[in-house]
């Protein structure tokens, strides 16, 4: 998943795959920070989902307009709420740092 934006960045390999574009989430989904509040991330935050295995993804419950376009990728979401995201600045992928998996090493390139 990639913003548009981002695509011609990608590694030339890369830019060969399926690439699903996020959809730009409802700002009414996001809470109202006061305009002196610090918020550290993007409104694509929600875009940091957790893969739990080849098609299950943890994903915000409150960025419904993701899960649609992932299901009709064929995967599974699975959302769960992380209302406060911009504040701490971190989707679920960054804050479970999974760096231990089963299974061996698998090259993509």
């Amino acid at each position: 998943m990639r913003s548009p934006d981002d695509v011609k960045k990608l590694p030339a390999a890369l830019q060969k795959w399926d690439i699903i574009y996020v959809p730009q989430p409802s700002m009414k989904n996001f809470p109202n920070y006061e305009k002196d509040d610090l918020v550290l991330s993007s409104n694509l935050i929600d875009a940091n989902v957790f893969s739990v295995d080849g098609d299950k993804l943890i994903v915000n419950s409150l960025y419904p307009e993701l899960i649609k376009l992932l299901e009709q990728h064929k995967f599974t979401p699975i959302p769960v709420q992380h209302r406060h995201r911009q504040l701490v600045s971190g989707g679920f992928h960054c804050f479970t740092l999974d760096t231990v998996r089963e299974g061996g090493l698998e090259r993509y390139f």
